[in-house]
């Protein structure tokens, strides 16, 4: 049988061919200057140094030239020697610190003689940096040309006034100088005669001594060194320095007259798609970059989780908040999420970046028209985008676009800053410092600019405290065959990891013209020379790439040189070089290199703004000519992030570090709020729904857990959160009354009102008997028609003995109109029955609950449920089969009543092993009273969360129809470690592809793939070390947390201290919680920023 699989394209990323000439694969430029300056010592040498032995000549000639040429060989950094030269030179010249300074332009501070010079060269410089207009740049080299000319002038002037000044100032130093040495000499002679006179005895060298004394004292006018030019630029401020005019129309306006359109881009979850999928995403892709303006930008921007809004609303809650125990593991939950955020936790932005081509426009076109334009452009890359499966940011007005706009500039250059400044703050604080100056009119850069600029090191760039490292792909450091999105793994590499890809599209016929050329003269270089050679090599590969290049272009596909450059961010150098370091390995593992910027780190600053303009220097370095095919295999658009703005923290996306916190009940994204979890024994199924029962209750969603084994494990968490534990048991205090039908509260009935125009008229004893006849069904699996129809008369007449018919009214107890009557219960049900022999089995078979081990369900309910946080425990029931299903379904009516009291109030409910109910040797009415409850409490704010770990028991019933059902109805799934078997059961009923199905394979304790929403992510589960300890059952922390308590308890048994209030294990724990300064939560670790 053929192998229908489809599997992912491969895209080839052809050699440089336009590059010049070569060989050995270094520039021919590096080998003239090899030859010229290994020659020029060596002819020296060889003339002016005599040996007698020839040969000792020789090796000293080689030994002198042979380092210079490897030397000039090599280059340095992708740069020849002179080139570098050049480089360095222009970074020594261009060595500047900017400061953001609002000032009135009349009253700005002269900081030096040829101030106003230098700023009019700067603004020249950057107007040349940012034009594309070849006639503007050659007006602006000939204006810089002279200015440079007048600036270098007026420093000779001012080099030849100084040092007059310093010479006339010396010399009249030095003639003060010399008269206050003879005064100081004159008074040292006295005072060595009045010592002698005095019988002293001194020596020359004491007289020596006593005459510097005094020249010391005495002498003042010493001569101070001129304070040296350090050679830096301070001459401009921050807000001059950025290339940003304006901002208007939704478009970004540079000084040099270009018009720029930002996209935010919604990322996909490429990873995990179908290889079918993503082959489209690719071509689709490729598409939109042949429709795109000529110059497009692709931008990624990582940086540390918001979760400030979260925090926000939790502080909120803690003060309305009246159990002081949850109030301490809210503060611990805010903990987790501020530790998680800043130091693992990662959210990314994704940009699309267009350029108005200005070759399209005469001298007649408007700002209007290039607006138009770009609109036009901006709209074709929507709809491709689309196609892609990427949704675009959509604003309601321009405002809101603009505010975007504003807060991608700000978030580039200031969102990691050493002041904690937010771009609310940054306007805050321009307008604070624009309020001393009326006359001075705001610009957009005032509200962006940094507020300190040192770009004084050639390896780095600091920005208002936080350092900014630049590296870039090399034209040679591409792989030549590559998969789609290639750049994967670096843009989800972290925290503080930028990437910009910039993407020019070049002109068909000038591009096929050149690589017919290239193909020939290959051809021709490659007649008659060795094939083993690396130069035949290097040639056939230029040959093969212009070759590929030409097919290309006759197939359709566009020409592109694409250029890629990486920012990493840190707050220290150290961090910074270790996280390049990373980086670079990332980078070698890829079969591909990333190096450091070094000496170009201004310009780089200045291409990773985003205005859609590579540096002309970065460009020369890394530039790649592909075709559309290899251009769209960049596809940088991916990552999943799931951080919705009310969500529930669940863990930490294993791929890229982000914080996985989903809204269950956001319609909008989900179809339901239900979910649910599988996994095998031992994979953290019960640890991973403990922690997020207890995040949906601090997030202030009422929660109610179903615990039918090992109930215990869940009562320390319930406890230390303040909840309600409900043991069901035989000698348990704890009753629930099957027949009791319970009154909800006034809102309940106004919002049913409001909701539906319920006036009531439904008789809600026949909902009650209807749910009653289903427990029987599960009680008495094998139930009669005639039974059924004899035990429903019983419990009508049951009722009408306590006064309570169809009519609803009849409910309200006469003594006190606020609560219903008394109701029966299973007892008095037997005793109706008593006297009908036909119900003699169903008798004996209730005998249990009315008297037998299970009579806690036949006595007057004594529990509520108004709790926050209940858990219903039924482990009691664990080894009987058959009651433990039976005692589920009640404690899931009795939960069912409170769901439906309001349901504009959201609500959530877990069960734990639900296979008891849906699966093997489950009853038919327990699996369908099960699955119509998924189906309606979504439409009553509910989610319920299925968690079991039998998958084979989960699908025994009816085929795994109710097994299937339950998964179709959860908008939202864990699937844990699991074993073989039950992998083949989950791979065709959820429909998991291959890459899933190893993902899941891969796992390990504690981590699980999030499915849902038609994608996939693995996450790492996140508790806090409180929960943790709350949660655990580890042998080994729980025996050293009781180890602890018991040392605590003899401790406070010797204490001679006066007693104190007991505290509960959850305030102990609490309390050291407090007292420790270790925030780490129990999680992926990752660089902090």
């Amino acid at each position: 049988m053929a192998d229908t699989q489809v599997r992912r394209a491969v895209y080839e990323i052809p050699v440089n061919i336009f590059d010049g000439p070569s060989a050995f694969g270094i520039p021919a430029r590096n080998w003239i200057e090899a030859s010229i300056f290994s020659f020029i010592p060596g002819a020296l040498f060889w003339n002016f140094f005599n040996f007698g032995d020839i040969s000792i000549k020789i090796i000293l000639v080689s030994i002198i030239c042979i380092p210079v040429a490897v030397m000039s060989l090599i280059g340095y950094n992708g740069e020849s020697l002179t080139q570098f030269l050049r480089t360095y030179l222009r970074f020594r010249k261009n060595r500047r610190i900017l400061e953001y300074r609002i000032e009135d332009e009349d009253d700005g501070e002269v900081r030096g003689p040829f101030d106003a010079l230098e700023k009019e060269i700067n603004e020249v410089q950057a107007l040349l940096k940012d034009t594309n207009d070849k006639a503007l740049k050659k007006e602006l080299k000939e204006k810089l040309k002279g200015l440079q000319k007048e600036l270098k002038a007026e420093k000779a002037k001012h080099l030849k006034e100084a040092k007059e000044e310093e010479k006339q100032v010396a010399d009249a130093l030095a003639a003060k100088k010399k008269e206050e040495e003879e005064h100081a000499d004159a008074l040292a002679e006295e005072e060595i005669q009045r010592r002698i006179e005095a019988g002293e005895s001194l020596d020359k060298k004491q007289r020596k001594a006593i005459q510097e004394e005094f020249r010391k004292k005495y002498v003042l006018s010493i001569p101070k060194a001129p304070e040296k030019d350090d050679g830096i630029q301070r001459n401009i401020s921050s807000q001059e320095y950025l290339p940003i005019d304006r901002i208007e129309d939704r478009c970004i306006i540079t000084k040099g007259g270009r018009f720029i359109r930002i996209l935010g881009v919604v990322p996909v979850n490429f990873p995990m798609m179908a290889a079918e999928q993503q082959n489209y995403i690719i071509n689709q892709f490729g598409l939109l970059l042949r429709t795109c303006p000529v110059n497009i930008q692709l931008k990624t921007m990582a940086k540390s989780a918001d979760v400030e809004g979260f925090i926000e609303a939790m502080q909120e809650r803690m003060a309305t908040e009246p159990n002081e125990k949850c109030r301490a593991l809210m503060q611990d939950y805010i903990n987790t999420l501020r530790s998680n955020a800043t130091r693992n936790g990662v959210t990314r932005q994704f940009f699309l970046i267009l350029e108005y081509d200005e070759e399209q426009a005469t001298r007649n076109t408007t700002d209007k028209q290039r607006k138009l334009a770009l609109e036009n452009a901006v709209t074709r890359a929507k709809q491709q985008l689309k196609t892609c499966g990427n949704v675009v940011y959509e604003f309601e007005d321009e405002q809101e676009e603009v505010d975007f706009i504003y807060n991608a500039l700000f978030s580039q250059l200031e969102r990691f800053n050493a002041f904690g400044m937010k771009y609310s703050d940054k306007v805050d604080y321009t307008y604070n410092q624009a309020a001393a100056y009326p006359n001075r009119k705001l610009t957009a850069a005032d509200f962006i600019a940094p507020l300190h600029i040192d770009m004084t090191n050639s390896k780095y760039v600091v920005v208002d405290g936080v350092y900014y490292g630049y590296m870039y792909i090399p034209s040679n450091g591409y792989r030549s065959l590559v998969y789609g999105s290639w750049l994967f793994g670096p843009i989800n590499a972290g925290g503080g990891i930028d990437i910009d890809i910039f993407i020019s599209r070049g002109d068909r016929d000038k591009v096929r013209s050149a690589s017919r050329r290239q193909i020939n003269l290959s051809s021709g270089m490659m007649h008659g020379q060795n094939s083993n050679t690396d130069s035949f090599d290097q040639l056939k590969r230029k040959a093969d790439s212009a070759n590929y290049i030409k097919n290309g272009l006759s197939q359709g596909q566009d020409f592109f040189t694409v250029t890629t450059i990486v920012t990493v961010i840190a707050m220290s150098e150290n961090a910074l070089f270790d996280r390049m370091r990373e980086l670079s390995q990332i980078f070698d593992d890829m079969d591909m290199k990333c190096v450091a910027a070094n000496y170009h780190q201004e310009d780089a600053f200045l291409g990773t703004l985003p205005l859609c303009k590579v540096p002309e220097s970065i460009f020369a370095l890394g530039h790649r000519n592909m075709l559309t095919s290899g251009a769209a295999s960049i596809y940088p658009f991916a990552s999943y992030e799931l951080m919705d703005d009310n969500g529930i923290l669940m863990g930490l996306n294993l791929s890229n570090g982000s914080l996985v916190m989903p809204d269950v009940f956001d319609t909008s994204r989900y179809k339901n709020p239900h979910m649910f979890i599988v996994g095998s024994s031992g994979a953290g199924k019960t640890y991973n729904m403990l922690v997020q029962a207890l995040h949906t209750r601090l997030s202030g969603i009422q929660t109610f857990v179903i615990a039918p084994l090992k109930g215990r494990e869940f009562r320390r968490s319930c406890e230390a959160i303040g909840g309600q534990f409900i043991r069901i048991a035989p000698g348990s205090p704890h009753n629930i009354n099957i027949m009791e039908i319970r009154k909800n509260d006034e809102r309940s009935a106004i919002v049913a009102r409001i909701l539906d125009n319920d006036d009531g008229e439904e008789s809600i004893l026949s909902e009650k008997i209807s749910s009653l006849e289903t427990l029987f069904e599960i009680m008495v699996p094998d139930i009669t028609n005639e039974e059924a129809q004899l035990l429903n008369g019983h419990m009508v007449s049951t009722y009408r003995k306590f006064g309570i018919t169809d009519d609803n009214r009849s409910l309200i107890d006469p003594d006190n109109p606020d609560k219903y009557r008394k109701m029966p219960t299973l007892r008095d049900l037997s005793e109706d029955m008593a006297k009908d022999e036909r119900m003699t089995r169903i008798r004996n078979i209730m005998s249990k609950y009315v008297t037998g081990s299970a009579r806690n369900f036949s006595e007057s309910t004594n529990i509520s449920l108004d709790n926050k946080y209940t858990v219903i425990d039924l482990s009691a029931f664990e080894k009987n089969k058959k009651m433990l299903p039976i005692a589920m379904y009640i404690a899931l009516d009795l939960v069912n009543d409170k769901v439906k009291e309001d349901r504009t109030i959201n609500k959530r409910i877990f069960i734990d092993e639900i296979w008891k109910l849906v699966g093997k040797g489950a009853p038919e009415a327990a699996a369908q009273s099960v699955l119509e409850m998924f189906k309606t409490f979504r439409g009553l704010g509910c989610g319920v969360v299925a968690v079991t770990q039998e998958l084979s028991d989960f699908f025994a019933l009816d085929n795994g129809s109710y097994a299937q059902a339950i998964l179709n109805a959860c908008s939202l799934g864990m699937v844990m470690a699991n074993e073989p078997v039950a992998l083949n059961l989950l791979r065709n009923s959820l429909s998991l592809e291959q890459n899933e199905i190893e993902m899941i394979q891969g796992l390990e304790r504690g981590q699980a793939l999030l499915i849902g929403n038609g994608s996939s992510v693995a996450i790492k589960i996140i508790a806090s070390r409180l929960e943790h300890e709350l949660i655990t059952t580890d042998t080994h922390e729980t025996y050293a947390m009781v180890e602890e308590r018991m040392k605590e308890m003899a401790d406070e048994l010797d204490s001679s201290a006066e007693p104190s209030e007991d505290l509960t294990p959850g305030e102990l724990i609490t309390a050291s919680r407090r007292a420790s300064q270790n925030l780490d939560s129990v999680g992926h670790r990752k660089v902090k920023l």
